[in-house]
């Protein structure tokens, strides 16, 4: 019995150079809030690195302050207090994949 796929094995497509990052995929990270932005900062760069072009982090306004400090190589974007389903819902425009709860902490 085979678990995993020969196909699934095979390694990925290189890059083209020029290729547009956003043609890699966007990845949202609904992840951190104060003292727990490593939870959000791990799962990013987890999605960077299996090969997403563009991730970011939506978290909280005090919590995506501290990320700003700490990444260069994803965006943040910070929920609107008054109206966080309308940040979410334009940070997943155009998202492939979405990782929610990572350091959200039981409050969220």
């Amino acid at each position: 019995m085979r678990l995993v796929s020969l196909r699934l094995l095979a390694p990925l497509p290189a890059r083209r150079l020029a290729a547009a990052l956003a043609g890699a995929g966007r990845v949202l990270v609904v992840a951190g809030s104060v003292g727990k932005t490593g939870a959000a900062l791990l799962a990013s760069q987890a999605a960077l690195r299996t090969g997403a072009g563009l991730v970011t982090i939506c978290t909280f306004a005090d919590a995506a302050r501290s990320l700003d400090q700490r990444v260069v190589e994803v965006m943040t974007e910070a929920l609107d207090a008054e109206r966080p389903l309308g940040t979410l819902e334009r940070a997943l425009e155009g998202a492939v994949a979405v990782v929610i709860g990572p350091g959200l902490g039981l409050s969220a």
